[in-house]
């Protein structure tokens, strides 16, 4: 709608002398398109940031400016210029709610001032950009600029720390994207990847199986690399293992009534261990031990995540511990891999014999989410 503003000015320059646009603003945004046509994207950038400032200094209408705000939004974004990218979007917002414009752009500029302060790792202004645009639909709404505003929040909670936050904005953006329809892309592949470990971090185990189920399938179909793949097939295996017969049952409707889920592609079906030769029993936990969690984390309520892959000895010991997945960073594997070496296990059989089980798969939550 804004995208461009030669023709409005060009039409409103030769309007009545009330919307006349001032010599000022005219003779910049002239300078910027010659930059345009010879391809000078930083004196186009130069020249942009000039007609807004003078549009703003003149203060010409509402539309007008909106769309020399973009202009100059938009050039930085061409140029790679985040510091300026950010603000300058912010700017768009403001002028188009100014101007009157739909939810829609607005949400798209808000949205796009965010992943530039997200960028910049200004959390702060990133998360006031994804609320506003947030705050501009009603509920329940669908729009695909809706779902963006969820995860830019859902990756500002991830990159602070705020883990359990975190996974309940990707919740919600998946909430919408269902409403509109199922995405084959790296996108959907991180998002319910996060939901998977929110809903693992508030003990929702049917929730972290469908989310990972969802991560899995898609990227499978989007091509993700092979070791993040296996990571998520590994992982959904191990979380619908996990599940009651009912919990299993309805994790099968779930699925099945998901629009997430109709995208054409082949199913996943993860088979256990002990399913894959006759006369197994797979391995199991005979005693746990809590993991260690430093008082200081504890204080602070910061919430961790592991995934740890491992094998058991026919000794009934985990050995050759390797992390699939830590977040928020490396030293809650540590925690995890202590408390997994001092748990004891009953070793999987062959044949009655005890054997090596190679691969075992075990999540760890660690701390607990900030209020």
């Amino acid at each position: 709608m804004f995208r461009t503003v030669s023709a409005a000015l060009a039409a409103m320059s030769l309007g009545a002398a009330a919307h006349a646009i001032p010599p000022g603003v005219m003779n910049a945004y002239n300078a910027y398109m010659d930059a345009i046509e010879a391809n000078d994207l930083r004196a186009a950038a130069t020249h942009a940031e000039a007609a807004y400032q003078a549009g703003v200094n003149a203060r010409i209408d509402a539309e007008t400016l909106a769309a020399l705000a973009e202009n100059r939004a938009q050039i930085y974004t061409d140029t790679g210029d985040a510091a300026r990218a950010g603000p300058a979007w912010n700017d768009v917002a403001g002028a188009l709610a100014a101007a009157g414009a739909d939810r829609e752009d607005r949400a798209r500029a808000l949205v796009s001032a965010g992943t530039f302060f997200y960028a910049q790792d200004n959390a702060r202004e990133g998360m006031r950009a994804a609320d506003a645009a947030l705050a501009l639909y009603p509920e329940p709404a669908a729009s695909p600029w809706l779902f963006r505003a969820h995860n830019l929040k859902a990756n500002l909670e991830w990159r602070n720390g705020r883990i359990a936050p975190a996974g309940m904005a990707a919740i919600a953006a998946l909430a919408v994207q269902e409403q509109i329809g199922p995405r084959v892309d790296r996108e959907i592949v991180q998002t319910a990847t996060l939901a998977a470990v929110g809903s693992s971090l508030t003990r929702n185990l049917e929730g972290t199986a469908f989310y990972v189920a969802l991560a899995s399938s898609v990227g499978g179909l989007a091509g993700v690399p092979e070791e993040e793949a296996r990571l998520l097939a590994t992982w959904r295996a191990y979380a619908q293992a996990g599940l009651s017969e009912e919990q299993a049952g309805s994790l099968a409707e779930r699925q099945s009534e998901s629009a997430l889920f109709r995208f054409d592609g082949p199913a996943f079906e993860p088979s256990g261990w002990a399913d894959q030769a006759p006369g197994r029993v797979d391995a199991a936990v005979s005693r746990r031990f809590p993991p260690r969690v430093p008082p200081d984390l504890m204080r602070e309520g910061v919430a961790g995540f592991v995934i740890l892959q491992f094998d058991v000895s026919p000794g009934g010991r985990a050995n050759n511990i390797r992390p699939l997945m830590v977040v928020p960073h490396e030293g809650f594997a540590r925690i995890a891999e202590q408390a997994l070496r001092r748990w004891e296990f009953t070793p999987a059989t062959q044949d009655g014999q005890p054997v090596l089980r190679q691969g075992m798969v075990m999540h760890f939550d660690l701390g607990a989410p900030r209020r």
